[in-house]
């Protein structure tokens, strides 16, 4: 498993992102859960991670659709443009659980994606 972390850090640091602590013991986690099946892949498994995870961080910067209305009902204030270290750094909430599929065939979906 820290093998994988380390495809996963490296694929990070190669992109400029910058994992907090607790979103790489997340990671560590993700890996350790994985079922190690015919086809496994680390390589393969730790890019689609890190595509999912790039994936949900975009989707919780954007956040509801500026000048629109949340799922509540409420007006959305204006969009205020996301600062270099939210761009760029990657979270724990970015994580999905452990046993998502993620783009690979030899997982499959347990739950869906974490507390979004």
């Amino acid at each position: 498993d820290d093998e994988l972390v380390k495809i996963f850090e490296s694929l990070c640091a190669k992109n400029e992102y910058r994992p907090t602590p607790e979103a790489l013991a997340k990671v560590h986690v993700f890996f350790a859960e994985q079922p190690r099946t015919k086809g496994f892949g680390n390589g393969r498994l730790a890019r689609n991670l890190f595509e999912q995870v790039i994936a949900n961080q975009a989707s919780r910067l954007v956040g509801p659709v500026a000048g629109g209305r949340s799922p509540q009902g409420a007006s959305v204030p204006s969009a205020v443009a996301p600062t270099d270290d939210q761009l760029l750094g990657v979270e724990d909430a970015d994580i999905p659980s452990p046993g998502l599929l993620i783009g690979d065939s030899s997982l499959v979906a347990a739950e869906p994606f974490g507390d979004r």
